[in-house]
This record gives structure tokens, C-alpha cells and sequence, in this order.
């Protein structure tokens, strides 16, 4: 059987935090989910715990891509304030779910999710902004509310997401409209 690379023990164990969570990531889980051997693991990682910040570095990174990519898109502004909103539950929920677990316990993945928060929640108040022409301080508020609630999905089953999150996000659109409305 041939080695697992780098990409392949990432995505292996990004499959198994979003399937079992944070408890299935142990070197013998791994290891004998692949019929790898430990020397074979240690070629590509010093530890599991290296590994599980590379798996965090991953979903960070593919959240900052998406994030970015819908920013850019062509479109009115509040197209692409609802096309940052929708990717809510779009990329990997159970994903995410497991590396926010996992940023209780490990400092470097707290700050890994802190900085995805964060670029989401300015993308959210740059649109806002520009759909809205709000203040700063105040689409920093509102960019806090729907990130509270993209952050609150991370709690629910991915079926359950749209249900949960679609009706508070139209509500504070619908006062965002009424209050500030788009010229």
C-alpha cells in the first residue's frame, strides 16, 4: 500500500473530526483507518497534534477563499452581502463544528478560528456598507449579529441549518431594508 501524503492524512482526518469529533483523533485511529504504519504518519507530521493544526489551517484557509471569492463577485452590493450570508452551511459544517471544539483545547486553532470570524465579520460590514451606507461602528454590529448566527449553525445538524439561521437573517435584513434603505 502505497504512503499517505501530506494532503491525503488532512483530509483524512478532516473527514474523521467532522464524522467522530475531536476524541477519534488519536495516531492508532489514523494510522489504522489508512493500514499505515506510525513511521509512515511521522513522515508527514511530528505529532497528531500537527496534524489537527494543519487539518485547522485547512478549513481556515477554504473559509478565507470562499469569503474572498463572493467579496469580489460581480453584482449589487447586497447580492453580495446575501452570497457571504449563504455561505453559511454551504462549505463543511461538521467540519467546522469539529475545529471550533477543537479551539477550546488548542490555543494556535482559537486563533485560527478567531481570524476566520474576523475576516468573515469584516466582509459582512464592508457589504453592509456599501449595500447599506451604514457607519462603521454600527455594520460592525451588524456584521457581529449574522456572524453570531453563521457561528450558532456550527450547533446544528447540516439539515437543520437553513431552517435555523434563514428567518433571523431576513428579519434583520428586512430592518436593515426598512431602516436603511438601498437607493
Amino acid at each position: 500500500m502505497a504512503e499517505v501524503t501530506r494532503d491525503g492524512w488532512i483530509a483524512l482526518t478532516a473527514k474523521i473530526l467532522g464524522q467522530e469529533g475531536p476524541s477519534a483523533l488519536t495516531l492508532e485511529r489514523l494510522t489504522d483507518r489508512e493500514g499505515q504504519s506510525r513511521s509512515a504518519f511521522e513522515a508527514q507530521f511530528r505529532s497528531v497534534g500537527a496534524l489537527i493544526l494543519a487539518v485547522a489551517q485547512h478549513w481556515s484557509d477554504t473559509e478565507s477563499t470562499a469569503i474572498a471569492e463572493v467579496s469580489r463577485a460581480p453584482g449589487s452590493p447586497v447580492e453580495r452581502l446575501w452570497a457571504i450570508l449563504g455561505l453559511t452551511g454551504a462549505a463543511d459544517p461538521p467540519l467546522e463544528r469539529g475545529v471550533r471544539a477543537l479551539a477550546a483545547d488548542y490555543p494556535e486553532i482559537g486563533d485560527l478560528v478567531r481570524g476566520a470570524d474576523d475576516r468573515r465579520e469584516r466582509a459582512l460590514a464592508v457589504a453592509l456598507v456599501e449595500a447599506y451606507q451604514l457607519e462603521g461602528p454600527e455594520a460592525r454590529h451588524y456584521a457581529r449579529l449574522l456572524q453570531a448566527l453563521h457561528i450558532a449553525t456550527s450547533t446544528r445538524r447540516p439539515d437543520e441549518v437553513v431552517a435555523y439561521v434563514s428567518e433571523p437573517v431576513r428579519a434583520l435584513m428586512s430592518l436593515l431594508d426598512s431602516n436603511f434603505p438601498v437607493s
